[in-house]
């Protein structure tokens, strides 16, 4: 579906109506993933809920930014893809360190 046939008007610059609505809905789905994940945090080691916490809110940021560019290549979009890999870089340094504490927990028993 195309966001000008959404929107009833020719394609301009930018992220139409539609793409941004839902980047800010994506938005409050991740702001209440960080909520829900504080919540279950006893049982959770704390590394893992910091990382997943930071990983979730540097995704936030990515989300946001893409509803600023203008142009395709613009810099409030490379910024956004810039910040979603650091948040990909977080979670996979989050399962790395959350592998080594089963391992750790495990292995005393």
């Amino acid at each position: 579906m195309s966001c000008s046939a959404l929107d009833h008007r020719p394609i301009s610059p930018g992220p139409c109506l539609f793409r941004k609505i839902s980047e800010y809905i994506i938005s409050l789905f991740l702001l209440g993933s960080i909520l829900t994940l504080r919540s279950k945090a006893r049982d959770f080691d704390k590394h893992f809920i910091h990382f997943f916490t930071w990983s979730i809110i540097f995704f936030i940021f990515s989300e946001l930014s893409f509803t600023l560019y203008v142009k395709l290549y613009g810099l409030p979009n490379i910024i956004g893809h810039f910040i979603k890999i650091q948040a990909f870089i977080i979670v996979y340094k989050a399962f790395v360190n959350f592998k080594d504490y089963l391992y750790n927990t495990q292995s005393r028993y």
